[in-house]
């Protein structure tokens, strides 16, 4: 259970991804798109992910949120584009020396309309001066629905007049002999309204199948209930009010000096500009409650010190957090990059503690 000595706030995110429940999606050469991307940006947890692109010339990608488009761009861009960015380096060395990524397939159950995409992230796809987009004329047709959604809200007729391609519900992954992925098989469907408001995807009967060799899972993440808190596990959040986290899903009393904000607050949706908004409502909580006299003395960095101690945690302070910040930046200077990242949590340890690395 909690013990809260000082204001605690709960950010953590979401790190586990909804599955599609298809046949098939345990085959290899599929993988959430959150593993594919950390395995890009060099997160510790995904730099052995078995990705190999020399064997893949056509991907597919399940889903049309931002992470959805994010994967689709990195697969695309040029490898110059690529080599000046902090992308880690050996997803680098694949894009630019052994990729064989011709094609990306993106499939999405809803229309151009309903996209959980932006459109600023869709138009970096579609503006790449080296990629050819196609969409399927029919499957730009909207209903009267789409268009009072369209006429409603400016951003879904800029979602429409940059899409590319919609209307597709992956049913299966079909493997190979070995067991790899070597296609998708999707349902094409239709938009329904429902009874009381609101638009639904159902299929339709007509089925396509279409060859790839690597398969992105991107339908949506899921948070990772903590210990000690209460958690709605049907929402994927922690119960709040407005930040302030309640004892009990349901409940109304709120857990004295327990916070939260971002995805764990809300559910996996916006970007950082929302996620932004998001903290600022709990940070006004936070300093609400602050004004208000403490109940009892609190133990605050001291306390939380001492119990790391007590615990044999080690913990890297904001001292050692810059030391790695600069070793990163340097590295990167050399390459002409950013950054070049610290792939390895002990290496990182390392700096942190004001060691160097070799190399």
């Amino acid at each position: 259970m909690w013990t809260v000595d000082k204001e605690v706030v709960l950010a953590y995110g979401a790190e586990s991804d909804r599955p599609l429940n298809v046949p098939g999606e345990s085959s290899s050469g599929v993988f959430a798109a959150r593993e594919f991307v950390w395995w890009y940006n060099g997160h510790p947890d995904a730099t052995q992910l078995p990705v190999d692109l020399s064997k893949v010339e056509t991907v597919a990608i399940c889903g049309i949120g931002n992470v959805a488009l994010d994967c689709a761009r990195v697969l695309l861009r040029r490898p110059s584009e690529l080599a000046v960015t902090d992308i880690a380096a050996h997803a680098m060395s694949q894009l630019a020396g052994g990729s064989r990524v011709k094609r990306v397939h993106i499939f999405a159950r809803r229309g151009p309309v309903q996209a959980a995409c932006t459109p600023k992230e869709l138009k970096e796809l579609v503006k790449l001066g080296h990629v050819a987009v196609h969409a399927p004329a029919d499957q730009m047709a909207v209903s009267a629905g789409d268009e009072a959604q369209m006429k409603a809200v400016r951003m879904r007729r800029r979602m429409y007049d940059l899409i590319s391609q919609f209307y597709r519900n992956p049913v299966e992954v079909v493997a190979d002999t070995s067991g790899a992925a070597s296609a998708v098989r999707v349902e094409r469907t239709q938009l329904q309204v429902l009874p009381g408001g609101g638009m639904v995807a159902v299929g339709t009967g007509e089925f396509e199948t279409h060859e790839c060799q690597l398969v992105l899972k991107s339908i949506g993440y899921k948070s990772l209930q903590l210990e000690g808190a209460a958690f709605d596990a049907r929402a994927g959040v922690i119960p709040n009010r407005a930040g302030r986290v309640l004892k009990e899903k349901g409940g109304s009393e709120a857990d004295p000096g327990l916070y939260v904000c971002g995805w764990i607050k809300r559910g996996p949706t916006g970007i950082i500009g929302t996620n932004s908004m998001d903290a600022d409502e709990t940070v006004e909580c936070i300093a609400h409650d602050l004004s208000a006299p403490p109940a009892a003395e609190v133990a605050g960095g001291p306390g939380l010190r001492r119990l790391l101690a007590e615990r044999c945690v080690r913990a890297v302070d904001w001292g050692g957090w810059q030391r790695i910040d600069a070793e990163e930046v340097r590295r990167g200077a050399a390459e002409g990059k950013p950054r070049e990242k610290i792939v390895k949590v002990e290496d990182m340890v390392h700096v942190a503690c004001g060691s160097s690395l070799p190399g």
